[in-house]
């Protein structure tokens, strides 16, 4: 079976690339940033469809605009989240240059940032606060890699300055991905695996549940970015049922 649904799924990817290209090309014509938004939305929604991922949102945004933070597992986070909300993204530098995937990443707006950069994270955090100011929202991974989802590692607080020099509300946001064992058996992208490696999987598979938990959302006034950072982070984890004692242990 697993061949059968890859050779499926496979032509209905292609298709649903050529219709990105086609709207990131129309987009950059004629829509403005919001539309733009709305139509990455729509387009998460078809590939979620395509690879039988089934997403159950639990909570609602008690924001419109402002800065969205969430744990991170795999690619597919990206997906998954933009299904859900209109937003825009911070990702690693190297997706930008993955073949059709980052030209569809710089058309719906993701700011890309060089790790371990302070001058990109920097300009990073700049664009972010414009972003804020057109009323939108922009999410991004502070733990700064993918992990196999049983555990949060450290916050990064560096990109949480964005809230805070914007005057802005921090929205936590916590995803899961449904399995009887743990780690999840195909979906986290993690140590030396490739793209495509990863991808071949997931098509091939019968396809996945996860679920979206939205949190309290969490003032930045008066905060230090550490503080907001570790607030998130203690927000997150705690949407994912993880009790402080264990999840101390799984993240060292």
């Amino acid at each position: 079976m697993f061949l059968v649904r890859y050779l499926v799924r496979v032509p209905l990817l292609i298709i649903l690339l050529l219709i990105g290209l086609f709207m990131a090309f129309y987009a950059k014509l004629f829509l403005n940033n919001h539309q733009v938004l709305m139509l990455a939305t729509w387009w998460h929604r078809r590939l979620l469809n395509i690879l039988s991922v089934r997403v159950n949102l639990v909570g609602e945004l008690e924001l419109k605009h402002g800065v969205m933070v969430s744990n991170h597992i795999s690619w597919l986070d990206i997906v998954v989240i933009g299904a859900c909300f209109p937003t825009h993204f911070v990702s690693k530098a190297e997706v930008k240059s993955w073949p059709l995937v980052g030209r569809l990443a710089t058309a719906a707006g993701t700011l890309f940032i060089e790790r371990g950069n302070n001058e990109s994270a920097n300009q990073i955090k700049d664009t972010m606060k414009q972003v804020i100011e057109d009323e939108s929202f922009i999410l991004f991974f502070p733990e700064a890699t993918t992990t196999n989802g049983v555990g949060v590692k450290k916050f990064h607080p560096r990109l949480f300055g964005a809230a805070i020099e914007s005057g802005e509300h921090v929205q936590p946001v916590a995803i899961k991905y449904e399995s009887e064992t743990l780690p999840h058996p195909f979906i986290p992208f993690i140590d030396d695996q490739s793209f495509g490696a990863n991808l071949y999987r997931v098509l091939g598979e019968a396809g996945a549940n996860v679920t979206v938990k939205v949190g309290q959302s969490l003032s930045s006034a008066n905060k230090q970015r550490k503080q907001l950072s570790e607030e998130s982070r203690d927000v997150i984890t705690s949407l994912l049922g993880l009790a402080p004692s264990l999840e101390k242990d799984r993240q060292a």
